[in-house]
């Protein structure tokens, strides 16, 4: 009962700098591994993790270059037949790797502890990627699990914040996982289609990888990655961070975009404006002189009354033709901008080939 109740005192920020400076971590990872039979125990543990490990003064989702998390038994081996605190953690998910809730909790808690270089350093080395795709394959339709597990593998597989002299060990541990890391990643974006947020975050992944030359060829033979991230590029235009990842990614492993086009010439819309202005004011004055002749014409006795009337009917008719065709061309510039643009129409073409190839494919 006390762990369950344990993150709800955790959520707040002042308990939680309390708890972090008094070593909790280590007194719940210790309290894991005596209860390492209880999936309730060990799930309500991963809760906990995860709120010792979030920055102070962030939320989850945010982009941080630390974390507050501060752990000799996380970073460090374990002495003798002692494991440390990582290590208790992928144990307990493989231990219970069939349950979604402890999954999906256990990869929330790698998201935070990742955020350390040296923890995310130990992460790897204790199999921590095997730990995460595995969930990803066990639940590969539970949003929930794919969505901190592919959160935990933006921060696993990030290269610039690793120590001097850890990229090199990153590296060859990521080398054998590459090819299973993108496929699940495109299978989880395949999956959750729906799911902007585990897109975004599966383009983060994905383009991670790219900035490792090595490792450019997998991802282009990994089976419908260009066509994801060119359907997530061409789908959410509104989305900027997957509209820049997805171009950024794309690029780098070999696409050609077309040159953006130019703006509109501010110049041109005034002269433009101005014509327009100018042929108004032309039928303008060609009104009212009609309707000057018109009315010498009557004094005169030149002009029937009925056959002022037909004059009248004609010169509204014509107007309201014109009238017409101005109301067409409205109509036809508002529905221009409603029909689909080509990126859109390619993008549904796109979104139900890898739907029913998926479905050919389960």
């Amino acid at each position: 009962m006390s762990m369950r109740v344990l993150p709800l005192l955790l959520e707040d920020e002042t308990q939680r700098a309390i708890a972090q400076r008094n070593g909790l971590t280590d007194a719940i990872l210790q309290e894991m591994a005596l209860f390492s039979d209880s999936v309730d125990f060990n799930a309500a543990a991963f809760h906990a993790l995860v709120l010792l490990a979030r920055p102070l003064g962030g939320k989850e989702g945010s982009l941080f270059q630390g974390s507050m998390i501060n752990s000799d038994i996380l970073s460090s081996d374990g002495v003798g037949d002692e494991m440390n605190g990582i290590e208790i953690m992928l144990n307990a998910m493989r231990r219970f790797d069939s349950n979604e809730l402890l999954q999906a909790k256990g990869c929330w808690a790698i998201v935070n502890i990742a955020l350390v270089s040296t923890q995310r350093t130990m992460l790897l080395k204790r199999g921590g990627l095997s730990v995460v795709t595995n969930a990803m394959r066990r639940h590969p339709y539970d949003t929930e699990v794919q969505l901190r597990a592919v959160s935990a593998l933006v921060n696993m597989v990030k290269p610039f914040d690793a120590l001097e002299g850890e990229q090199n060990k990153e590296k060859e541990l990521l080398d054998s996982m590459v090819d299973s890391i993108a496929d699940l990643v495109v299978q989880a974006m395949k999956n959750c289609c729906s799911h902007e947020v585990i897109l975004s975050r599966a383009c983060l992944v994905l383009g991670n990888l790219s900035f490792r030359k090595s490792y450019k060829t997998s991802l282009v033979e990994t089976p419908d990655c260009m066509e994801m991230l060119e359907w997530c590029y061409d789908t959410y235009l509104e989305n900027k961070l997957i509209q820049k990842c997805t171009r950024d990614t794309l690029v780098r492993l070999g696409k050609k975009f077309p040159p953006k086009p130019p703006k509109p010439n501010k110049s041109k819309s005034s002269a433009a404006e101005e014509s327009s202005k100018n042929t108004k004011n032309n039928i303008e004055r060609s009104r009212s002189s009609s309707s000057s002749l018109t009315a010498a014409l009557q004094e005169q006795g030149q002009i029937s009354q009925d056959s002022m009337s037909n004059s009248d009917t004609t010169r509204t008719g014509a107007l309201t033709q014109e009238d017409d065709d101005v109301s067409a061309i409205t109509s036809s510039s508002e529905r221009s901008s409603v029909i689909a643009s080509p990126r859109q129409r390619k993008s549904e073409k796109r979104f139900s080939f890898f739907r029913s190839k998926s479905k050919r494919g389960s």
